[in-house]
């Protein structure tokens, strides 16, 4: 789901309707494998990820070579309006685009010609 989200709009609240865009894909970091008690690292989650969610296994690596092998588990937004904001309780709707290039090509230059 949120791997392919091309575009967020939340509603309600005072600040009306608010739009976001997906800029580009987040790439996870080895702090997620850090047992947060103890602070010892492990492999877990990036390496049950990492057999699903690299970026060669989405489609975006050849765009972008660097991200062959990061994994990715989320999405940088932006929102398309300055001083905007979401609050809690107000709904969110995801624009859903199958393919993650396309989105990853399409939100840059959403982003470009903002």
């Amino acid at each position: 789901g949120e791997a392919a989200a091309a575009a967020v709009a939340g509603a309600g609240g005072s600040s009306g309707s608010v739009q976001f865009v997906a800029v580009r894909p987040c790439d996870r970091c080895k702090m997620t494998t850090l047992d947060p008690v103890t602070a010892e690292g492990g492999d877990e989650p990036l390496d049950t990820l990492a057999t699903f969610r690299t970026g060669k296994l989405l489609g975006v690596a050849p765009s972008h070579k660097a991200w062959t092998h990061s994994v990715f588990f989320a999405k940088y937004l932006v929102s398309s309006q300055v001083g905007a904001a979401l609050h809690v309780g107000d709904e969110v709707v995801a624009t859903l685009q199958t393919d993650m290039a396309a989105a990853l090509q399409e939100t840059q230059r959403r982003v470009a010609v903002a």
